[in-house]
């Protein structure tokens, strides 16, 4: 499968490693640095993706929702997920602000992220 991550360019190391955690799990990765720079990726629409991995807060403007609800509008064959250590990201996720888009709480570890793109991965296609 193939994979977008876009994460906080502030956190340059917790970046690389889940660059390198979805490269190990078998993903090819096209890594951005923001979600303005994932929008811009997705839209050229040449790409082969399956999943969009994200940070839900991210610098720039366009946050992992922005990102997600542009996927469900404009590229609704591409899973989302995003993670974030904020609680109130994870309460906001859990009241439902983008339907079929799942969220990894961190911290996560390896076993968590495989598990998480599973059923990422897995999950019908938003209709």
């Amino acid at each position: 499968s193939n994979a977008v991550n876009s994460a906080n360019p502030r956190s340059a190391s917790v970046r690389e490693i889940a660059i390198q955690r979805l490269e190990d799990l078998g993903y090819v990765v096209s890594a951005v640095e923001t979600g303005a720079a994932a929008l811009d990726f997705l839209k050229k629409d040449s790409h082969d993706i399956d999943l969009v991995f994200s940070d839900v807060v991210m610098p720039g403007g366009v946050s992992g929702y922005d990102l997600a609800r542009w996927i469900s509008e404009s590229r609704p064959e591409i899973r989302v997920l995003l993670t974030s250590g904020y609680p109130d990201e994870v309460a906001r996720m859990q009241s439902g602000p983008v339907r079929s888009v799942r969220l990894l709480r961190k911290p996560y570890n390896r076993m968590d992220l495989a598990h998480a793109l599973r059923e990422a991965v897995e999950a019908p296609v938003a209709s």
